[in-house]
């Protein structure tokens, strides 16, 4: 029984068995040929383990870490074989194709390259001596997250070379330069390729030039510095603050540089070197805030091909600026200046529309083209050019909102292009060379026509008969010339008459022409040898004449305003003339305020002898709302008039809110008031130091004349 219970066991067992025992004796296939996990050990015992994708195989390695004589370690699929030997690399910096074979001779291929990672120093670094540039160096740092200050504000030069920074190639915030650094360049900063906010590089007489080939980014440059010969940023695309450059420079390359944030500007302030660059291009530049070059003694050509909008321009002083390029340009929201380009003989804008303000100056200047601008929205200066008005070259100008101001412009006809709709003020001022005969404004709307200096000389004024405006006589007081008042044509309806504050070079002031002023009229002080206003009827503010004073001919004894019939303000006349005796107004009707007349003085000084009005004629003047003054001298009233005896001149006044009288000596009768005392109160009659000083009530009781 047991034997037949073992022979039971052991065929169970043998059943059991026999699929294994075929298995182990089936031939392996072995057609597996992969990789199936690498990685390399640096001499340090760092560990990189590769990332497997696919076929591709990649080490991930700082910048800093050196795969010099690394080891790796490979596993492969069962019984399959490598080539080439990764034991028998030694430089892994290369890309590697391994062949993977598997046991049967299917092969597979994969590729091995290394992926540099950037090392990143934070915070700011300051590398005051050469021995802190070396020690850094050797980190591998490839980006720094703050500053980098190299050098020191003051002291002996402390860093002779920058090439252990060549790695660096970006830094977060400001690269700062101080004038320690005593390189004649900045080799080892090449591979720099941005820097967040500023490079700021500070006088060193040492550096010469400075470049950066690989940046393509930078908040901000500012290179002061004397010794410049050539600034070189050939990337360079965006400058998101300002660009500014102080030396006497030679080149500045900047040929791909597309935006920049804020200010971009060359200039020289130190008077030891001259710049010599012979040209601004930036060929790329598109957006910009603003543009200055200046004290740039060289410089023949600025070109900016494909800039269209700028908030301001200036070019000042360039001395021998010949060319100026920018036809893209349709906006300056700012101030466009050229000033003291001597030898510039064109300046074209063809594409601009509207500028805020614009300084154009040049005596060489013969050709101005501006054809498409139709509006400033400020100023606009012509200053010294050689042209002969606007009709040519502002074609196209409808509007100036604030002042369009021409400086000793080589003319003889002012000529404007029919286009112009309206300008806030126009100011001619030109010297006793310039030929202006001509000024023809009729049709336009103008605020204010102002013609100063020696433009005012005689030169011919055509408007319109009612001319909406301020027209403004200014004489160049500063001048000891003798000019003549202008002619004017149309005018017989202006705004305002203005003459300045002083009136030294005109000797013969003739205003002809004009019924009607709408708001004052001012003949200031003055030294006028004869005056006349004829036609004028009607000022609706202040009519004023002070201090009359140098009429010297005998002959002239009367002052005649012969058709003025209303004034709407104050009537203030005041003659200190040695030989004027007669004031005399025959159509006056009405003053809208206060009537004051300075009737001259006594003196005994032989340069200002005695000044005195005899005879006041005012034989319509009805009414006056305000006071009616009589004074020896606006600015003196202590000084004494000896000739008026009587105020017969005024008999016709019926209507005035008080009367004050004062230090006219010879005066006894007040007979031509009789009409005007029953609009008085007592407190409104004033009269002291007269030849005759009546009570109101002894007026009233009749004793006009004295006794």
């Amino acid at each position: 029984m047991k034997r037949i219970y073992h022979y039971i066991c052991l065929l169970i067992l043998s059943v059991i068995l026999l699929p294994a025992c075929s298995d182990d004796n089936k031939e392996f296939e072995g057609k597996d040929n992969y990789i199936t996990s690498f990685s390399l050990r640096l001499e340090n015992e760092t560990e990189l383990n590769g990332l497997i994708e696919g076929n591709k195989i990649t080490i991930n390695a700082s910048s800093s870490q050196s795969l010099e004589r690394a080891k790796a370690t490979v596993k492969l699929s069962e019984n399959a074989k490598i080539f080439p030997n990764p034991e028998e690399i030694t430089n892994w910096e290369e890309d590697i194709v391994f062949a993977v074979t598997s046991y049967n001779g299917t092969r597979s291929q994969y590729k091995y390259t290394v992926n540099r990672t950037e090392q990143e120093q934070a915070g700011t670094i300051i590398l005051a001596t050469q021995a802190d540039v070396d020690a850094f160096g050797q980190k591998g740092i490839t980006s720094i997250a703050g500053n980098l200050i190299l050098g020191q504000i003051s002291g002996k030069d402390s860093i002779k070379s920058l090439s252990p920074l060549a790695g660096l190639t970006q830094i977060g915030y400001s690269l700062i330069v101080y004038p320690t650094v005593g390189m004649t360049n900045f080799e080892g900063l090449e591979n720099l390729t941005k820097v967040g906010d500023l490079i700021q590089i500070e006088s060193s007489s040492r550096v010469q030039s400075v470049l950066f080939p690989a940046l393509e980014m930078a908040g901000g440059v500012a290179l002061k510095n004397d010794s410049l010969i050539t600034i070189s940023f050939p990337k360079l695309k965006n400058v998101s603050k300002s660009f500014v450059i102080n030396s006497g420079m030679g080149q500045v390359i900047l040929p791909s540089l597309e935006r920049v944030g804020e200010t971009f500007r060359l200039t020289n302030t130190f008077s030891n070197v001259k710049a010599l660059m012979p040209s601004v291009i930036l060929p790329y530049l598109k957006e910009v805030g603003s543009i200055e070059l200046s004290r740039l003694e060289n410089v023949k050509k600025v070109d900016f091909s494909e800039l269209k909008t700028i908030a301001d321009l200036n070019l000042y002083p360039l001395e021998k600026l010949i060319y100026i390029n920018a036809p893209k340009l349709q906006i300056i929201t700012g101030k466009l200046t050229t000033s003291a380009t001597s030898k510039l003989s064109e300046f074209s804008l063809p594409e601009l529309e509207e500028v805020n303000d614009m300084i154009v100056e040049g005596k060489q200047i013969t050709t101005v083209n501006l054809p498409k601008l139709k509006r400033v929205k400020g100023k606009l200066s012509l200053n010294y050019a050689k042209i002969n008005g606007l009709a040519k070259g502002f074609e196209s100008l409808e509007t100036v909102e604030g002042e369009l101001y021409m400086l000793d412009l080589a003319m003889k006809d002012l000529i404007f292009p029919s286009s112009i709709k309206k300008i806030n003020r126009l100011s001619i001022y030109n010297y006793l060379s310039a030929p202006l005969t001509k000024i023809n404004i009729k049709g336009m709307n103008i605020k204010e026509l102002a013609v100063m200096a020696s433009a005012v000389d005689g030169v011919e004024i055509i408007g319109d008969d009612v001319f909406n405006g301020t027209l403004s006589i200014l004489p160049d007081n500063a001048k000891s010339y003798t000019l003549k008042f202008p002619k004017l044509q149309g005018f017989s309806e202006v705004d305002s008459l203005s003459l300045g504050s002083y009136i030294s070079n005109i000797d013969v002031l003739n205003i002809k022409g004009i019924k009607k002023i709408k708001k004052g009229l001012t003949i200031p002080n003055n030294n006028l040898q004869d005056f006349s206003i004829s036609d004028l009827e009607e000022v609706g503010g202040n009519f004023t004449i002070n201090h009359l004073n140098n009429i010297v001919d005998p002959s002239v004894i009367q002052i005649n305003i012969s058709d003025l019939k209303n004034v709407g303000g104050n009537f203030n006349v005041t003659i200190d003339s040695r030989s004027v005796r007669t004031l005399n107004v025959p159509k006056l009707e009405s003053v809208g305020r206060d009537f004051t007349i300075g009737t001259g003085y006594m003196s005994t000084s032989s340069w200002s002898p005695s000044c005195h009005l005899r005879y006041l004629l005012f034989p319509k003047l009805t009414s006056i709302e305000g006071k009616m003054s009589l004074v020896p001298y606006k600015d003196d009233a202590s000084k004494v008039n000896e000739e008026l005896t009587d105020l017969n001149g005024f008999s016709a006044l019926k209507k005035v809110s008080g009367i004050e009288i004062k230090a006219q000596a010879a005066l006894v009768s007040y007979a031509g008031l009789k009409n005007a005392l029953s609009a008085l109160t007592a407190g409104q009659w004033i009269v002291e130091r007269n030849g005759y000083n009546p009570t109101y009530d002894q007026l009233k009781s009749g004793a006009w004349t004295k006794p």
